[in-house]
């Protein structure tokens, strides 16, 4: 078994992901509008739904089955269970764009898929986590604090900057992606 990283490299790397959590957040407020968000979804509601219940039913449920019938650590099990709740990462734009999909839909899905994490990821993941067995006893709101301050506050911040400033908003969208 490898030794524990150094103190200090661990907070290298959880001040990188903090950066990398809060800069996307922001670059999606800055970057969407509720009718580039709401058109394409509006004319792809059958793919959408699909992708809502793959993500939030299907899969937590596929997770939940194969944890329960084979033994892991705890702590891969819960890994497990909490990326299976956490769907619309910030570069789904990207990589659809490199796949020549459809850009614009890509953004809206992955933008809806945050916004249900935000909403499905705290009230079903403590009893996952007690029907796995790990040990780990948490409640919705240990949960919903992290997502406010790093990615809520940060996209309703980048939206209310938008509306009022939209050059800044686009140029500083195009600056915090590469981020």
């Amino acid at each position: 078994m490898a030794p524990p990283p150094p103190v200090g490299d661990v907070k290298i790397i959880v001040a990188a992901g903090l950066l990398f959590v809060v800069t996307a957040a922001l670059a999606n407020g800055f970057s969407m509008t509720p009718a580039a968000v709401a058109g394409p979804l509006r004319k792809n509601v059958q793919l959408s739904v699909f992708a809502l219940v793959g993500n939030f039913i299907i899969l937590p449920a596929l997770v939940l089955g194969f944890f329960l019938a084979a033994r892991f650590g705890h702590q891969v099990v819960l890994a497990f269970a909490l990326l299976s709740l956490v769907a619309g990462a910030p570069f789904v734009a990207w990589m659809v764009s490199a796949g020549k999909g459809n850009i614009g839909y890509g953004a809206a899905m992955a933008f809806m898929l945050m916004i249900v994490t935000f909403l499905v990821m705290p009230w079903a993941l403590p009893p996952i986590l007690t029907a796995l067995n790990t040990g780990v006893k948490t409640t919705a709101w240990t949960l919903y604090k992290p997502i406010l301050i790093f990615m809520l506050i940060p996209l309703v911040t980048g939206i209310l900057v938008r509306a009022r400033y939209l050059k800044f908003a686009m140029d500083a969208a195009s600056w915090l992606g590469p981020l």
